[in-house]
């Protein structure tokens, strides 16, 4: 089975895109994959890419706010591994720290601690449980520091 691109010219290429970037949040370096992908030019692409800024189409900090929403609320994920996240999709530094800004300290700690519970009820014993605990809360994204403070706390209770 062979991946056989099809190729449109602008006027297609921005009907399709439009219609994608409609359906859910995208990045400026999502939609230039995609149009290159639909054999553009990079003097297209760009062109392109300018009006769907323009027209809303593309909206990076919105992107920004719903990419952390969701991976905070449903996926549980730490900032660390958010940050990561929306540097892959080319997000500048200045816009992941004003999205991570949005987290609510409180509810990240609860967040925090609640992963640990569970985590903590599956795996019973000691020692080797509790690094297990910090490696898989560290995996999800959560600071080191905050990690072990939470788990210390937990082994004094």
């Amino acid at each position: 089975m062979t991946n056989k691109v099809k190729v449109y010219n602008k006027k297609q290429a921005l009907l399709k895109i439009t219609a994608w970037c409609a359906r859910r949040e995208h990045t400026k370096q999502e939609a230039r994959d995609k149009l290159y992908l639909f054999g553009l030019q990079n003097s297209q692409v760009e062109e392109i890419i300018d009006g769907l800024v323009k027209d809303d189409f593309i909206n990076e900090k919105r992107f920004v706010k719903a990419y952390v929403n969701d991976k905070f609320r449903l996926n549980k994920w730490g900032k660390i591994k958010i940050e990561n996240g929306l540097k892959l999709k080319g997000i500048s530094s200045e816009l992941i720290n004003k999205g991570l800004k949005h987290i609510d300290e409180k509810e990240y700690l609860n967040a925090l601690a609640e992963l640990i519970d569970k985590k903590k009820e599956k795996e019973p014993g000691a020692y080797p449980m509790l690094n297990k605990l910090v490696r898989f809360a560290i995996s999800r994204g959560f600071e080191a520091e905050l990690v072990w403070e939470k788990v210390k706390k937990m082994e004094d209770v």
